[in-house]
This record gives structure tokens, C-alpha cells and sequence, in this order.
């Protein structure tokens, strides 16, 4: 990865680059959030098992995990569609960047061909 100096970088790019940074840092936090949680939920559901037993034959547990699955559902197809918008930010960003920088490159190109001739 190529460092540039400070001094050639525009507060645009800094704050740009920031909130990339703010970005990736936030998805680390999350995923390592998300993964601590379902673990915990899974240990938690191991070790009631016992408990849950007489639950689970009265059909109790079932009226309390509907909810708690539907909440899972809507949780997860949020996730899938921020996803979805983020991968779309970052293609679309991607062709403005490509699209930038074909803007200066087309110009010289366009300036030397003139004075080529």
C-alpha cells in the first residue's frame, strides 16, 4: 500500500480515508460482537438444557423461541441488506474513482495529441 506525504493529502481525502477506517474498525467490533453473542447463546441454551426439559414438554419453550426466532429473521435480513448497500457504496465508489481520475488523464492526453501536431 503506497504512502503519500500529509502535506500532498486534501482534508477531502483525509476525511475520506477516516471514515473508511471508522468503517472497517466498525464491522471488526461487530463481527467480534455478533460472534461472542451467538457463543453465549449457545453455551446459555447447552447448559439450561436441563431445565428447559419440563418446558419443552408443555410446549412453553416453543411460545417463547416464535418470538426470539422472528427477531433473529428481521435481525438478520437487516444485516443482509446493509450489506447489500455497503458492497453497493463500495462498486459505486470505485467507478466515481475510476471515472475522477479518467477526467484528468483524458485532458492530458487530449492536451498532448494537440500539441503533437
Amino acid at each position: 500500500m503506497s504512502q503519500t506525504p500529509e502535506t500532498d493529502r486534501t482534508p477531502i481525502t483525509r476525511a475520506g480515508d477516516a471514515l473508511i477506517g471508522a468503517a472497517v474498525e466498525v464491522e471488526q467490533v461487530v463481527s467480534g460482537g455478533i460472534a461472542a453473542v451467538f457463543g453465549l447463546n449457545k453455551r446459555l441454551w447447552k447448559v439450561t438444557e436441563p431445565l428447559r426439559a419440563p418446558f419443552d414438554a408443555l410446549g412453553v419453550t416453543e411460545l417463547v423461541t416464535k418470538p426470539v426466532e422472528a427477531v433473529a429473521t428481521r435481525v438478520e435480513s437487516t444485516v443482509v441488506r446493509l450489506e447489500e448497500q455497503g458492497r453497493d457504496a463500495l462498486e459505486n465508489s470505485t467507478g466515481v474513482a475510476a471515472q475522477t481520475l479518467g477526467i484528468p488523464i483524458t485532458a492530458v492526453l487530449t492536451a498532448l495529441m494537440d500539441n503533437w501536431t
